[in-house]
Parts: C-alpha cells; structure tokens; sequence
C-alpha cells in the first residue's frame, strides 16, 4: 500500500524522488524505509540512485 509503504516501498519511491530530484522526498522515504527496516541504511549507503546526495549533510546523517 502506497499510503502505508513497508520498508521496500518506501525505499522504491525515495529512488523515484532521487531520478526526479525531489531531495525532500528523498529523504521522509528513506527514513521511513530504514524504520521499517535497518538494513535499508546500508543498502542507501552504496545504491548508486543516490550518489549525487551523498556530500549532502542530511543525506549523510539519515544513512549512519
């Protein structure tokens, strides 16, 4: 359910947000994803749909 997304989804549409440069959806999907799910920190750390944000601050503090 888009509305109440599990980990998974909500890490597909913080992927989505990053191909549309939508930095602030970016990151509530990202954070929403590694409260569902911890491993989704490290997945975010190396997953190359984010490699423009990670010089960015708020990027950088979300995925340790």
């Amino acid at each position: 359910d888009i509305n109440n997304p599990d980990a998974t989804t909500a890490y597909l549409l913080a992927v989505i947000a990053a191909r549309t440069n939508n930095f602030n959806d970016v990151t509530a999907n990202l954070s929403t994803a590694m409260q569902r799910n911890s491993a989704m920190k490290a997945q975010a750390a190396t997953d190359l749909e984010f490699a423009k944000y990670r010089s960015n601050s708020t990027f950088q503090s979300l995925i340790r």
